[in-house]
C-alpha cells in the first residue's frame, strides 16, 4: 500500500488519481513548489484527489508549529451546490462548511413569514439596541457562530470564493494554513475580479441625497464623484440609520432597519477598499443605461487581478493546489491569476470517458454574430425543434449564452418541455428538472458550469451560440489589448465547460450539437487550446 492510500476517502483509487496524487506530493515535498495545478478531465475524480493530498500533508505535519496550522487546509469552490456536494461526500470524515451569515436563518425567528438572517441580527447586536431577551439569547447561541467555530476548529474547511475573499479582506480571522485547495480553479480570475469590482447606480445615490454626475462623465470624474461626494454622504447616512436602529424597540422595525444598515455598510466597505487600491492604469470604468428612466449603472473593474489573488488568497497558505478540468493553457492561466511560472508544477490528465459516448455534431444554421443574429434565429429555432423531435423521450440542456436567444426560443417553440429560469430561481428549476418524470429540457444562458446532469438527467445538449466574452464590456476590451490570447482562452474554456455538463461517469452518454456557424472559424484558429479528448469527439457535417 502506498503511503497516501489510507487518506483516500473511498474504497478504490483510479489510476488517474494515483498519478495526480503522486505528482502533487512530489512537487510540494521534493521540488518545494508553492503551486501545483492539476487539469483533470471529467471522470478523473478531482475532489477526492484534493482531499487525499490535503489529508496526507496533514498527516506529515501533525504536531508541528500549531501557530501556522501546517496540517490544516482550506477548500474553496464556486457555488452552493458544489459546497453541498463536498459535504455529502466528505463531511462525515471531518470536512466543515462555512457560508456567509446571510445564508443562516436566526433560530429565534423561524416562525416569521420572512426569514431573518444571522447577518441582520448581528447588525442589531452590534448597535446599542438589544431589543428584549431574545437578542441576548441570540448573542450567546447562534447557528452562524457555531458553524464558524466548527470551520476554524476543524482540520479541513470548505467555503466559497466570495466568502473567503470577504473575510480575508475585511477581517483578520483566517489562520494561516498549510494548504489552500482551489476547486474549479479556472474561475479564480473571475471570482476575484467580481469581488473587487465596485458597482453602483446614480439612482441609489440620488435616493440618499447625492446629485448624479454628468451623463457623459469620464472615469476620473466618476472616481472623484464617488470619492469626494458619495463616500462622505454614505458615511453620514449610515450614522443616521445606526441611531434609528439604536432607538427602535419594535422587533419588525428593528429587523428592517438592520437590513438597510447591512446594505449600506456593505456598499461603504467596498468603496473604501476600492479607493485604497485604485490605480487608473489598471482599472476601467464601465457605464450603461438601464430600462429604468434616468438610471445609469457604473462599474469600476480591474483589468488584471494577479496582485489581488496574491494578497487575498495565496498569502493565507504555504501551498496552493489548483484543480480544474479546463486550465487549457498553463501560461495564460498563470498570467491571469498571478502565479509565478517558476514556482509551479502543472499536470494534465485526460478524461477516461469513451469518445463514442460523447459525440459532438457541428450543424451550422448561420452566424450568431451581432450583425447576423436576427436572420439566424428563425433557422436556429427550426433546427432546435428538429433536435427536440429527435430526442422525444430524453432530458437535455440547451446552452443559449444570453437571454436574448433563450427568450426567442421560448416564444418561437412554445414547447412545454422547455424549462427556463432567472437569477433567483435557478436552483429550483434544476431540482424540478432532475425530479420530473417527463423529458424536460433546460434552456439557459448560464448553466455552462456547476450543473451535474448525470445519466438520464441529460442525453443531449445544444450550444446555440459560441460563448464569446461580451465586447461591450470595457474591461474585456482592455484585457484583450493587454493579452490577445486571453479572449480566445475564455471562449474555449466556456465551450469545454458547457459540454462537460452531461457526461459525468464512465457509462454515461450524451450527444452534443453546435449550431453557430462562427464555430468552425473559431475552432480551427484556436484548435491548439482545446484538449485532445474534446477534438476527438467532434464530428463535422
Amino acid at each position: 500500500m502506498r503511503a497516501y492510500e489510507p487518506n483516500f476517502p473511498f474504497s478504490q483509487i483510479r489510476d488517474e488519481q494515483h498519478q495526480a496524487i503522486e505528482f502533487a506530493i512530489d512537487a510540494f515535498l521534493n521540488k518545494k513548489k508553492k503551486f501545483v495545478v492539476l487539469e483533470m478531465g471529467p471522470g478523473c475524480g478531482k475532489s477526492a484527489t484534493g482531499i487525499t493530498i490535503a489529508r496526507y500533508l496533514q498527516h506529515l505535519h501533525l504536531g508541528k508549529d500549531p501557530r501556522i496550522a501546517l496540517g490544516k487546509s482550506y477548500f474553496l469552490t464556486t457555488q452552493k451546490v458544489l459546497q453541498e456536494q463536498y459535504i455529502r461526500d466528505f463531511g462525515q470524515s471531518g470536512l466543515k462548511l462555512i457560508k456567509s451569515a446571510g445564508n443562516y436563518c436566526c433560530q429565534f425567528f423561524d416562525d416569521m413569514p420572512e426569514a431573518v438572517s444571522c447577518a441582520e441580527i448581528q447588525r442589531l447586536l452590534s448597535s446599542k439596541a438589544r431589543v428584549g431577551m431574545i437578542y441576548k439569547m441570540c448573542d450567546d447561541k447562534c447557528r452562524f457562530k457555531d458553524a464558524k467555530e466548527a470551520f476554524y476548529d476543524g482540520d479541513e474547511g470548505i467555503t466559497n470564493y466570495a466568502y473567503f475573499l470577504t473575510v480575508s479582506t475585511y477581517t483578520n480571522e483566517y489562520q494561516r494554513r498549510g494548504l489552500l485547495v482551489l476547486d474549479e480553479a479556472h474561475n479564480v480570475e473571475n471570482a476575484v475580479s467580481s469581488f473587487v469590482k465596485v458597482g453602483f447606480s446614480n439612482l441609489f445615490y440620488k435616493s440618499i441625497g447625492v446629485k448624479p454626475p454628468p451623463v457623459n462623465a469620464g472615469q476620473e470624474v466618476i472616481y472623484k464623484w464617488l470619492t469626494n461626494v458619495c463616500r462622505p454622504k454614505l458615511r453620514e447616512v449610515i450614522k443616521q440609520e445606526s441611531k434609528k436602529v439604536g432607538k427602535t424597540e419594535d422587533s419588525n422595525e428593528a429587523i428592517g432597519a438592520a437590513k438597510r444598515m447591512e446594505n449600506l455598510r456593505r456598499n461603504f466597505s467596498r468603496i473604501e477598499y476600492f479607493i485604497k487600491t485604485y490605480d487608473p492604469g489598471v482599472w476601467v470604468l464601465d457605464s450603461s443605461k438601464t430600462d429604468k428612466k434616468g438610471e445609469r449603472i457604473y462599474e469600476f473593474k480591474p483589468i488584471v487581478v494577479g496582485d489581488y489573488c496574491k494578497t487575498m488568497l495565496y498569502q493565507h497558505c504555504d501551498r496552493v493546489l489548483a484543480l480544474s478540468a479546463t486550465i487549457l493553457d498553463k501560461d495564460v492561466y498563470c498570467d491571469s491569476v498571478g502565479i509565478d511560472k517558476n514556482d509551479i508544477e502543472f499536470l494534465r490528465i485526460p478524461s477516461p470517458f469513451p469518445v463514442a459516448n460523447r459525440p459532438i455534431h457541428y450543424l451550422p444554421v448561420g452566424s450568431m454574430s451581432k450583425a447576423c443574429i436576427d436572420n439566424t434565429l428563425p433557422n436556429m429555432s427550426q433546427v432546435v425543434k428538429m433536435l427536440l423531435d429527435q430526442h422525444p423521450n430524453d432530458k437535455g440542456i440547451i446552452h443559449c449564452t444570453n437571454y436574448r436567444v433563450s427568450e426567442y426560443l421560448i416564444k418561437s417553440l412554445g414547447s412545454k418541455r422547455l424549462l427556463t429560469h432567472n437569477s433567483d430561481d435557478r436552483e429550483e428549476v434544476i431540482k424540478f428538472h432532475m425530479s420530473s418524470p417527463h423529458p424536460t429540457v433546460l434552456l439557459s444562458p448560464s448553466m455552462t458550469e456547476g450543473v451535474d446532469l448525470a445519466d438520464a438527467a441529460s442525453r443531449f445538449q445544444i450550444l446555440c451560440k459560441v460563448p464569446f466574452p461580451y465586447l461591450g464590456d470595457a474591461a474585456v476590451q482592455r484585457r484583450m489589448q493587454r493579452d490577445p490570447a486571453w479572449y480566445n482562452y475564455q471562449t474555449v474554456k466556456s465551450v469545454v465547460q458547457a459540454f462537460g455538463r452531461s457526461i459525468r461517469n464512465e457509462t454515461d452518454y450524451a450527444t452534443s450539437y453546435i449550431l453557430d456557424a462562427d464555430w468552425e472559424r473559431f475552432y480551427f484558429k484556436n484548435k491548439n487550446m482545446f484538449p485532445n479528448e474534446f477534438s476527438d469527439a467532434l464530428i463535422s457535417p
